[in-house]
Order: C-alpha cells, then structure tokens, then sequence
C-alpha cells in the first residue's frame, strides 16, 4: 500500500509544485516506486514544468469516467510517474469524489502518491487531505507565508493527517527571514530541508525537467535528496556510505580480490 502524501501551503507563489515535483522525481531516483499528482484544479503547472502542453489524457479524463488509471498516468526518464491535469474545466464536488477511487485503484503499485494541491483551503484541497495519511507544508521563510501554510497544515491534523513537516523554498532571498529553531517553535513541525532561492532551478523550469534530474550532485538536488531518505527512515550520509561501499567491492571483485578481506 502506498503512503500518501499531500503537499500543501496558504498561498500561492511559494514554490509548492516545484517542490512535489523535485522531492518526487527524488525518490523514484532512489529506486522507490513514486506517482505524483496534479491534484491544482483551476492553476496546474507540473504538465507546463515538464513540457507536456496540451497532455492527451489527464485527470479529468479520469474524474468524468472517460479514461481509466492506466491511460492517463505518465513516465518521466527519472522513474517517476505522474498524472497531469488540464486546467480546462473545474469538475463538480461528485466528479471530485473520485479521487479516493483513484488513488485505491493505483496504490498497490507505489511505495509513493504524492498530490499536490492547489496553494489554498479550497474543496479540491479538503478533498486531498481526505484522501492522504500525511502531510508535508511548503513556506517561504516569512510570517507571512508561514502564517498561510500553518493554517491549512492546521485543518489537516484536525483531520487526523499526521504532518510531517515544512519545507522552506527561497530561502536567502530575504533579510526578514525566521530561523529554522523559531519556526519549529513557533508552529511545532519540524523543518524538513532548506531549498535555497537559486536560479538553477529556473534554468531546469526551462529545459523542462526536475532540478534534481537535470543536477543531480548541486547542493539543491542534494538537499532533495536529504529530504527523501528521511521519509524512507534512513539517513543520507547513511546511503552515500552504502553506495561508496558498493562501488568500492565492486571494485575488489574486478580485480579478483576479496572484498571482506579488505574491509
């Protein structure tokens, strides 16, 4: 069964798309089993972010019964899946509904469902808490942005959604920024990761691919990264020592050697 995640803020601007995406394309990058959906009804972007304008089949599809699961979930090179949504019209609160059907229908084939919702406590968004064990906010670093984001994160444990913690995009961009010790004071969630304001990621925006994708070694995409393996349950620095073991055995072998030997 898949843990579902929705990735929420207050409002819009903060980066939350772009954070689904990267954080996604993140994990299928670390062999884990991810579909990421575009759960915005009225603004999607994740389609324009990958290049996929006019998608042929998309979540309305689905939503109005004219396409089954398999027809409008979509491959990136990464691994990871997706499912865009058109934008095209705002489906009714029944068509809506149907959400939980489909994410029932797909969960047996993911470790992940991420849905990203639209920046704001509207039905749609209500309607992904419902469907989602967990949830993950993205903030700017401002009194502003967080004051928006701790609210809906707010409705969604009165929800029994259990909150995993806040991302904080753009960061450095501002003088007037909070710590990451007086945000976690003051909201009681933890700060998952930093994603520095860089324009890397516009440069990825435009190529039409994830950030970590496109870079996977810049100290953004390894933030990414760090953020990933703690919703796996193991470190970072944990993996890299795993996969530098690996590599180094691998090494040992081709040379005829015995790498317990060696260790």
């Amino acid at each position: 069964m898949s843990n579902v995640i929705s990735v929420l803020s207050g409002k819009g601007g903060v980066g939350k798309s772009i954070i689904s995406l990267n954080l996604a394309t993140a994990l299928a990058s670390l062999n884990s089993r991810v579909l990421l959906i575009d759960f915005n009804l009225t603004s999607p972007s994740l389609n324009l972010m990958l290049g996929e304008i006019n998608p042929e089949f998309h979540l309305n599809h689905y939503l109005k019964g004219l396409s089954l699961e398999k027809d409008i979930v979509y491959a990136h090179p990464s691994g990871l899946k997706l499912i865009f949504n058109s934008g095209e019209e705002v489906p009714n609160k029944d068509l809506v509904s149907r959400l939980d059907s489909l994410i029932d229908s797909l969960s047996n084939y993911f470790d992940y469902i991420f849905i990203d919702t639209s920046p704001s406590l509207s039905e749609d968004t209500q309607k992904a808490i419902f469907c989602s064990q967990f949830a993950i906010g993205v903030s700017e670093p401002t009194i502003s942005s967080l004051t928006h984001t701790f609210r809906v994160l707010k409705f969604a444990e009165e929800k029994n959604t259990d909150i995993v913690g806040i991302i904080l995009n753009k960061v450095g961009l501002l003088n007037t920024e909070i710590s990451i010790k007086a945000i976690e004071n003051i909201t009681n969630y933890k700060v998952l990761g930093e994603i520095a304001f860089n324009n890397k990621i516009q440069k990825s925006e435009l190529v039409k691919h994830p950030l970590v994708y496109l870079y996977r070694n810049h100290k953004l995409s390894q933030n990414f990264f760090k953020i990933a393996q703690f919703l796996m349950g193991s470190k970072y620095e944990e993996m890299l020592d795993k996969h530098a073991k690996k590599s180094l055995d691998e090494v040992y072998s081709k040379l005829g050697l015995d790498p317990k030997k060696h260790e």
